[in-house]
């Protein structure tokens, strides 16, 4: 008796064998340790130094995605979050809390121009707000906080940055907390986050000076951030997001908020 072969049998276990491949490789990619990411393209993994985020609750599914992102790579000793002073934008000088770290302490006995204001500093968003998301990813990590009148003295924030570089270890974060391009278009908000990242890149001090809320809502922390990186040879910026929030809620005609993540690295 001659056996029959089923001439579909060969192929079959050819598409069950490339099946199980396929389905390897994508368990394998997806639980692998993701690098750096610059303009959508996956590069190796780069210390980041200085990083910039929104104190917005629209865009916080995007500064999670980023901090996750961090937290697999670094956990820093301490971290330094700059905000601006959204109740006393009229002040002439920083503030901080000097009862929360050592750094801030430090800061406040070194500096006259730095006061001391703890009930500021507990109301003020633009650092309760990125410092509730870093607490969840960085669980061990000081924050100390400092925030950035309008008004805020560019020679003591020079003598700042030269201060917190001699006080800290190397395993530090910088962290800005600023929102950019306020009651814009989506077109107009990303056309404008494009010029301030233009500005900030080149270290264009007097050009972020000259910026209002139409660009971003503090140029002093901006402007501190890039001398605090600048003086840890931090000098290569990666743009994570930009963004708005007329499009990330689907309303193309809000007149919203514009957005950046994006770090300084080495």
């Amino acid at each position: 008796m001659k056996l029959s072969v089923n001439p579909l049998k060969p192929f079959f276990l050819i598409t069950v064998f490339f099946g199980l491949l396929g389905c390897f490789l994508t368990i394998y990619n997806f639980n692998r340790p993701p690098s750096g990411l610059v303009a959508g393209t996956q590069t190796e993994w780069q210390t980041v130094i200085g990083l910039v985020i929104p104190h917005h609750n629209i865009p916080e599914p995007l500064v999670r995605k980023h901090l996750a992102r961090i937290a697999i790579h670094q956990q820093p000793e301490e971290i330094i979050i700059l905000s601006p002073n959204h109740f006393c934008p009229e002040c002439p000088a920083i503030a901080t809390n000097p009862n929360v770290t050592k750094t801030a302490l430090a800061l406040s006995k070194s500096f006259p121009g730095i006061y001391t204001d703890s009930e500021l500093i507990e109301n003020e968003h633009g650092i309760q707000y990125p410092a509730r998301l870093l607490k969840e990813y960085f669980p061990n990590t000081q924050i100390t906080p400092l925030i950035y009148s309008a008004q805020t003295d560019l020679g003591l924030m020079k003598k700042v940055a030269a201060r917190l570089n001699n006080l800290l270890s190397k395993n530090i974060l910088f962290v800005a907390s600023v929102d950019f391009s306020h009651e814009t278009s989506a077109k107009i908000g990303l056309a404008n986050n494009q010029e301030t990242v233009s500005a900030i890149v080149n270290r264009e001090n007097k050009k972020l000076l000259s910026f209002d809320n139409e660009h971003l809502d503090s140029p002093a922390a901006m402007i501190q951030l890039t001398w605090l990186v600048q003086n840890r040879k931090a000098d290569q910026w990666q743009t994570w997001e930009s963004a708005h929030s007329a499009l990330l809620t689907n309303q193309p005609q809000l007149a919203g908020t514009s957005y950046i993540i994006g770090a300084w690295v080495k």
